[in-house]
């Protein structure tokens, strides 16, 4: 018996909105069932097909749409409540949902996540390095710690961290035949090391749905080991502040909380003269949005006096091409900053600097940023 594409629920209720029925999702899933959560409302636009049963966590299937599928399966387990949505997923209303659990590693799903401000929070999983590694992204409660800022905020992990780098930048994509001249891309891994990291995740998400998501936003890294053992490393993102500007403009700029602290620290031992660097980052063209990461220390050719700051080029390309090789472009050159020590807002000669900048870079998105000891004015 084929389930109810949609179901009438009352308006009290709160979904568990997962979104990506394939292997990863639909263990989760039925995991999370099991624990007792629900109702739940399962979003996936695919349609099941025989090579599907090497690696998902359904049986008894047949042709249909996965989202289906699963919320049917769901239902069996003590009659769970599950409505399915066989469309895609900026196309679900989320306006009933407590939480989003994206399991579909799409790039799409991913920007749409990221640029919605008023969905409810994200936990997102993917598998890396042929299942070898499992990636959680947790957004807080009051989405402060947004998805996009956690994203931004792991490029630059890996900028400095050479195992992060390795599993987010690896190749992990094998083309299969599936049929006569036809292939499909996917990632080799076998159903049981599926399964162990899917049972890790889905531990973490019945923790957040029985005392609450965290305060600030988390990363988890799960790293399974030849010796058939997981090991979880768990980082907390920091707070990232959004620059005021008094000019209008498309693109929103956000600079994580220690960095401002580093640049001040910059200030102040450099005080009198000013002094300051160039800004590496990420840039988000689906949400117009610009994160910034992490500095370059003004190079040694730098002019650093009580009345103008101007930065100098030694080395500086280098670095600037090492962070995006190391990072496949992630982090990227987004500008500079220099530092007005007694304060002071942008100068005729700031403005200049600002628009020659912006002319050479060709109008990508570029940020100059004026540091004091109690703002951060965008140029």
């Amino acid at each position: 018996r084929r389930p109810p594409r949609y179901t009438l629920f009352p308006y009290t209720t709160l979904f568990r909105s997962l979104v990506g029925c394939g292997s990863l999702g639909s263990k989760i899933g039925i995991h999370l069932a099991r624990a007792g959560n629900g109702p739940f409302q399962c979003i996936d636009n695919d349609i099941f097909m025989p090579h599907n049963n090497a690696r998902h966590a359904l049986t008894l299937t047949w042709a249909q749409n996965k989202a289906e599928l699963l919320s049917l399966s769901i239902f069996s387990i003590g009659k769970i409540i599950s409505s399915a949505a066989s469309e895609d997923a900026w196309s679900v209303d989320y306006s009933k949902s407590r939480v989003i659990i994206d399991t579909t590693a799409s790039f799409s799903v991913r920007n749409f996540l990221m640029s919605r401000a008023d969905l409810p929070p994200v936990i997102s999983c993917g598998l890396y390095n042929r299942g070898r590694s499992g990636l959680m992204l947790l957004e807080n409660e009051n989405k402060t710690g947004g998805l996009l800022k956690t994203w931004a905020y792991l490029y630059q992990q890996a900028l400095v961290d050479n195992d992060i780098r390795d599993i987010l930048f690896s190749s992990n994509l094998d083309s299969i035949s599936i049929g006569q001249s036809c292939s499909s891309q996917t990632m080799i891994v076998d159903d049981a090391r599926i399964s162990l990291m899917a049972a890790t995740m889905s531990l973490r998400i019945q923790h957040c749905l029985e005392v609450g998501l965290p305060k600030k936003a988390e990363i988890l890294f799960t790293q399974y080991d030849d010796n058939y053992s997981l090991n979880t490393i768990e980082r907390s993102v920091p707070e990232f502040i959004p620059i005021e500007s008094k000019k209008e403009k498309e693109w929103v700029v956000f600079v994580s909380k220690p960095l401002i602290e580093r640049m001040r620290n910059f200030m102040f031992h450099k005080c009198p003269n000013e002094t300051g660097g160039a800004l590496l980052g990420s840039v988000f063209l689906y949400s117009k949005t610009v994160v910034i990461t992490d500095i370059i220390d003004a190079p040694p050719d730098s002019v650093e006096t009580p009345t103008f700051f101007i930065l100098g080029i030694e080395g500086l390309e280098g670095k600037i091409k090492d962070a995006e090789k190391k990072t496949n472009g992630k982090v990227t050159y987004l500008g500079t900053w220099h530092s007005h020590p007694y304060g002071g807002s942008a100068s005729e000669t700031d403005k200049r600097t600002f628009e020659k900048l912006l002319f050479v870079r060709n109008y990508e998105p570029t940020v100059c940023l004026i540091v004091t000891k109690n703002e951060i004015i965008e140029v």
